[in-house]
């Protein structure tokens, strides 16, 4: 299983995922088995019965979780995260994420919010304000600017930005055309974000996200209600 690297990795996130895979390894969980027995060289032809069985530590998960980002080692994958938190953000990522020119303000946020830091909340809401999103898919890990204009995504940024942490949910739509998208409008999974800047420019209110984890999309509330 090959994974391709975020753009803008955090090692926290990294970390989370090979405990997940240590904790999904002790529940005997079959797709996890078959990641560790296609990516870990000691685990290399052996049945899911073996394993299960077998001794796996921490630090083979963290291994595993490297091999499927291309690496050899956990140490090159945490070096290469380092080496790209150490970079300016690009001129040219930033005019890729949004497909054309933006303002100076925003692009001043995104850049803020590429080089600073960001430590994830352990625990977060199970209900959230949603936005939707066009022609684009939000990853975890991932930072990008977001226009937003819609009633609804406003009330949304609104709530997000009054509650703290300040997190939202952002699901794509099918269809980019809809205005209005309904349940049956939005894909199923979608990505948790942190709202970690807020610009107000005519005639859109930009807001830079970064994406925590992945989520799925259990119901929608009407507007004034939290939606998640």
């Amino acid at each position: 299983m090959r994974r391709e690297l975020p753009t803008h990795p955090h090692i926290d996130h990294l970390k989370k995922q090979a405990k997940d895979l240590l904790d999904a390894h002790k529940r005997g969980d079959g797709e996890a088995l078959a990641r560790i027995v296609a990516s870990l060289p000691a685990f290399s032809g052996r049945s899911h019965a073996a394993a299960v069985r077998a001794p796996f530590a921490l630090h083979d998960a963290q291994s595993t979780i490297a091999r499927e980002y291309g690496f050899a080692s956990w140490n090159d994958l945490r070096l290469e995260v380092e080496r790209r938190a150490s970079e300016p953000v690009p001129g040219e990522f930033i005019r890729s994420l949004a497909g054309r020119p933006l303002p100076a303000e925003v692009t001043a946020a995104l850049a803020a919010a590429w080089e600073a830091r960001y430590e994830a909340p352990q625990d977060l809401p199970e209900e959230l304000p949603l936005i939707a999103f066009r022609d684009a898919l939000l990853t975890p890990g991932a930072v990008a600017p977001i226009a937003v204009a819609r009633s609804s995504s406003l009330a949304a940024v609104e709530a997000a930005w009054a509650a703290s942490p300040r997190v939202l949910a952002v699901f794509s739509q099918r269809e980019a055309a809809v205005e209005d998208p309904g349940l049956e409008q939005l894909y199923p999974v979608g990505c948790v974000a942190v709202v970690r800047e807020r610009v107000a420019t005519a005639p859109s209110t930009f807001i830079v996200v970064q994406g925590l984890r992945w989520a799925s999309l259990a119901g929608l509330e009407p507007a004034g209600a939290r939606e998640f």
